[in-house]
């Protein structure tokens, strides 16, 4: 059935990372791939100040069918898009998916 999911991922980047330009960098990430939707808005946030990281919040929203390959294709970004810009990932991240509606 076709509904929209929320794809959600938690980022933990340094603490001397660039924050606002993360912020920016998954947002393109996000905004960059065709079957994330406009509407709702791809919601990318500092969700927390924690130990090791500042967590991020990473959450697309997609298409029911399209919501694995949306998955698939952040997962394998992620890092690559952080190593871009000269930002480490401290620790492994987590991710949900869940039905909106």
């Amino acid at each position: 059935s076709e509904g929209i999911l929320r794809c959600e991922t938690m980022i933990g980047v340094s603490y001397d990372a660039d924050i606002p330009k993360v912020l920016e960098t998954l947002r393109r990430l996000c905004t960059d791939h065709p079957l994330v939707l406009e509407e709702p808005a791809p919601v990318v946030e500092v969700t927390e100040n924690a130990g090791s990281s500042i967590n991020i919040i990473v959450r697309p929203y997609t298409l029911t069918d399209d919501v694995w390959t949306v998955n698939f294709y952040l997962q394998k970004n992620f890092k690559p898009a952080l190593d871009a810009i000269g930002v480490e990932i401290p620790y492994p991240h987590q991710v949900e998916i869940h039905k909106e509606g």
